[in-house]
């Protein structure tokens, strides 16, 4: 698990929060600005489960929306192999490779 802190909406001290790998991996596409269903396929899951792990990280990070888990993922202390800013690497140990796939068949209809 890994352990970020973010600064409550509210003002208050930072928390604390621990995620689970599929949460990470849920929070690096959100950073990478997929779309839940994006997201699912790639993680080979349900897009209700997507928005569960959503759901969570917003309850965990105590953020209330879609843009402040993205920008919650920019203040984390990514391991260099995992940085979000590193496409290659994000999309191979997050098993977004698959996107590009996913990408060209939405864009060509088969979708």
């Amino acid at each position: 698990m890994h352990r970020v802190s973010i600064v409550s909406h509210k003002g208050g001290a930072p928390a604390p929060a621990r995620l689970t790998p599929t949460q990470r991996k849920v929070m690096e596409g959100v950073h990478s600005g997929l779309l839940n269903k994006q997201i699912a396929f790639a993680l080979g899951i349900a897009e209700a489960t997507v928005k569960a792990h959503m759901t969570a990280l917003m309850r965990k990070l105590n953020v209330r929306n879609r843009t402040q888990v993205a920008i919650a993922a920019q203040s984390i202390n990514w391991p260099e192999q995992d940085m979000p800013s590193a496409v290659a690497s994000t999309e191979a140990s997050a098993g977004f490779s698959s996107v590009r796939l996913y990408r060209e068949s939405a864009r060509s209809g088969e979708i």
